[in-house]
């Protein structure tokens, strides 16, 4: 068994040992014991575990207050309202009609998708002279055919893009549903 008695020591760099029943390892040196010192503690066993502390759980700690914009920043720019949506097309008929095998509706076309889906037919020129030239010149402002009216119905065909187009070739008189931008 192992016995340690620390006198205090003037020397810091000394190391003392020493064994219990006066054995002392070789190079060692024995210090008698002071009358101050308390007699030294024998260990008999290792001691027992320290209780396991309860520690209460640590509550959430608020996130730091945002930090202010210095006072030379500018504030940020409103955000500006939403466009407004688009007036719905305006719908009308028009109806042509070839008094002579040469007239001509004159006016050239290619196929549209609409928003629902179907097809139809976008005007894309319209020739000096032609019917739907004149139909313009007669007609208020507002029931005019331009560029880009879109032709829904032919006659009673709609969504069928050959269809409206082979009436548009063989047909004397049609009966055309336009949409403009409103």
């Amino acid at each position: 068994m192992f016995t340690c008695c620390a006198p205090p020591v003037e020397n810091e760099n000394e190391i003392v040992a020493g064994r219990a029943g006066g054995n002392m390892a070789e190079g060692t040196k024995e210090i008698a014991p002071t009358k101050d010192a308390a007699p030294a503690a024998v260990a008999s066993a290792p001691p027992p575990p320290a209780a396991a502390a309860t520690t209460p759980p640590v509550a959430a700690t608020p996130a730091p207050a945002a930090t202010p914009a210095p006072a030379d920043t500018k504030p940020a720019e409103p955000t500006p309202a939403p466009a407004p949506a688009p007036a719905p097309p305006v719908s009308f008929e028009v109806t042509l009609t070839k008094a002579t095998p040469s007239d001509r509706f004159g006016f050239t076309n290619m196929p549209t998708d609409l928003p629902d889906g179907k097809k139809a037919l976008t005007v894309s020129k319209i020739a000096d002279g032609g019917l739907l030239d004149r139909y313009n010149k007669t007609a208020p402002a507002d029931k005019q055919v331009k560029t880009e009216a879109i032709i829904t119905k032919v006659n009673t065909t709609d969504g069928d893009v050959q269809g409206m187009r082979m009436l548009l070739r063989d047909c004397t008189s049609v009966q055309l549903t336009v949409q403009i931008k409103a």
